[in-house]
């Protein structure tokens, strides 16, 4: 049976784990270079699990074996704070296609659809990943751009979708206008 939770400090090891084998594995699923990640320091790996309610990673679990991994990160800036982004989804290979993918993106959507003023979650999928994007389209994500070249893996180029997904919470409204009795005595008094 496959349990979701928010990983911490003491899942670093296999957080460090699961994330080296994607960027082996996959690597143009992400950004993020092997060599890079896989020279950092152990704190750095604790301190990316270092959670609040704006920054997390969830990790999915089979027995005690972390096999997937999804994170996720709030803009900070005073006018951005409204979106997040979310990072580094990667389950192990003998895990696929049995929907932990999907679980951890729905267990995301529901951390994130609870967060105070957030009104949009992006992410980016590299093009050639079909099922990763039926996947996103089929919990509301859209694309909103592409990026041709986003990445270069071993001398070849790959382009990124990057997508976005409204959350399902009521749009900021103007406020009601209001009725003020406009007299001749007041139009005189302001215009006067």
């Amino acid at each position: 049976m496959i349990t979701l939770r928010q990983l911490t400090k003491a899942d670093a090891i296999a957080f460090r784990r699961v994330r080296i084998l994607g960027l082996q594995e996959s690597p143009t699923a992400f950004s993020a270079n092997y060599v890079q990640e896989e020279e950092m320091p152990g704190e750095e790996w604790e301190n990316r699990l270092e959670g609040s309610e704006d920054r997390w990673v969830i990790g999915a679990f089979d027995k005690a074996d972390l096999v997937g991994v999804l994170g996720f990160l709030r803009d900070s800036g005073e006018k951005s704070k409204h979106k997040g982004f979310i990072w580094g989804m990667y389950v192990v290979p003998s895990f696929r296609r049995k929907r932990i993918g999907r679980a951890l993106v729905v267990e995301a959507l529901s951390r994130i659809e609870v967060l105070p003023g957030l009104r949009r979650v992006r992410l980016s999928v590299v093009a050639s990943n079909q099922g990763a994007l039926r996947l996103y389209e089929s919990l509301g994500f859209v694309r909103y751009g592409e990026e041709e070249e986003a990445l270069c893996v071993d001398g070849v180029f790959h382009a990124e979708f990057h997508m976005v997904r409204q959350m399902k919470k009521p749009p900021n409204k103007a406020p009601e206008p209001t009725t003020t009795a406009v007299t001749p005595r007041a139009i005189e008094s302001i215009f006067g």
